[in-house]
């Protein structure tokens, strides 16, 4: 039997096996052998809560779908990583291995458009699985990148609230979304697609409530700190990229910016921004009908 992997590792290992082969060496020589006895003794579904390695019994399945099915070129196999992605954490297989055959029948086909389903694909997914949480999982980036405009006028709500609370009601970007430039409307439309990248750094992920792991309501103290001290790189190398420079006074038509400076050097109210900006990461998703989750 495979003996316990973190999830994260296991998602690591699943991807890499399906699509670039090679060995499942995480046990040892033994682990694939391993691995194909457990996926015919424990099936291709989670039996229970603490059962996080049938993403690896299906990767198993998968690859050698993909042997079979797929021109393989140089080991790697030609599968969109978010079928793969769909593939292995949809919540059940109704039929096992033949709803898997089934499904990576269907999602490999060259005219499947993921973002108009038709009717008539949709009810075919259906005998073998959850046919909405599937095309959930498949379609997760494209859920985001619309969500991405909306992200960002909350985002500068949050920060117009911050700084108008605080009495810096001059401040040239505490204004309201149509007045804002167009680099600092882009600006925050980043924060928002950092969103995924942020949460795959600390081992965490997101989905529309898909898969069978239980929600994150809120970040620990530490991931907080980490995670803001991230959000503040991400800003400044954003500043840096479009021209901007240090200076002790800002001056937005000379590009000038006295912020661009590691995070110890920064004023604890520049801090608390920054950790406010992580903070806000959970509810935000939550309003566009999306939910967090620990992989790890």
């Amino acid at each position: 039997m495979i003996k316990n992997v973190s999830i994260m590792r296991t998602f690591d290992i699943a991807f890499e096996y399906v699509m670039e082969g090679g060995k499942l060496n995480v046990e040892g020589p033994d682990f694939v052998s391993s691995a194909e006895e457990s996926v015919n003794a424990l099936g291709l579904n989670t039996g229970n809560q603490n059962d996080k390695n049938y993403i690896l019994r299906r990767a198993l399945l998968l690859r050698s779908l993909c042997e079979r099915k797929l021109d393989m070129k140089k080991g790697i196999a030609p599968v969109s990583p978010n079928i793969l992605w769909a593939m292995l954490l949809v919540p059940e297989y109704k039929h096992g291995a033949l709803s898997v055959e089934a499904v990576f029948n269907m999602s490999c086909l060259e005219d499947v458009v993921w973002e108009n389903v038709s009717p008539a694909f949709y009810s075919k997914l259906m005998p073998h699985v959850d046919a909405d949480a599937f095309i959930k999982l498949v379609l997760r980036d494209v859920i985001l990148n619309n969500y991405v405009e909306p992200l960002a006028q909350m985002i500068h709500e949050d920060y117009v609230e911050k700084m108008k609370n605080e009495g810096e009601i001059n401040h040239p970007s505490v204004v309201p979304w149509n007045e804002l430039p167009e680099e600092f409307k882009e600006s925050n439309r980043a924060q928002a697609r950092s969103f995924e990248e942020k949460l795959n750094t600390i081992g965490y992920n997101y989905d529309a409530g898909d898969t069978p792991f239980p929600s994150v309501e809120e970040f620990d103290d530490a991931t907080v700190l980490l995670l803001a001290q991230n959000e503040h790189i991400r800003w400044m190398n954003e500043r840096l990229a479009n021209g901007w420079i240090y200076g002790e006074t800002r001056d937005d038509e000379r590009k000038i910016q006295p912020l661009l400076v590691e995070w110890s050097k920064l004023p604890e109210s520049e801090k608390k921004k920054d950790i406010e900006v992580v903070k806000n990461i959970i509810p935000h998703l939550k309003k566009i009908g999306l939910r967090v989750f620990k992989t790890i």
